[in-house]
């Protein structure tokens, strides 16, 4: 079972299932998982971010969150690939968001973009 496969079995079924497969393709649009915690960072949000990158406890996000950080353009084009509304967006990248970072960073590591693009896609 592929990693993303694993991540929309956990996302289960809705919105966040539509949004597990994109989340490869975002963050390498972001920049690779650099980018997205510097997202986050920017927003005031990093501690949330690297939580998900460190061993141990992933901090939940809330779609509030994942909008602030990411901004309508990314959210916008999320949306659109999957088929769901900028809010719906925010909701499933909340859910699976955290756990694709996770995943990717077994050993509270960041992992080069070609590592992150094959263990993800995109």
């Amino acid at each position: 079972m592929s990693m993303i496969d694993q991540i929309t079995k956990m996302a289960g079924n809705g919105n966040a299932a539509k949004i597990a497969d994109k989340v490869g393709p975002l963050i390498q649009q972001a920049g690779g998982i650099d980018g997205i915690v510097k997202k986050f960072e920017s927003a005031g949000l990093g501690g949330i971010a690297k939580s998900w990158v460190d061993k141990g406890e992933n901090e939940p996000v809330s779609s509030a969150q994942v909008k602030e950080a990411l901004g309508p353009g990314e959210l916008e084009r999320v949306a659109n690939d999957a088929g769901v509304s900028p809010d719906e967006a925010a909701d499933g990248l909340a859910q699976v968001l955290p756990a694709a970072v996770d995943q990717v960073t077994p050993q509270g590591q960041v992992p080069s973009a070609e590592e992150v693009r094959s263990q993800l896609g995109g």
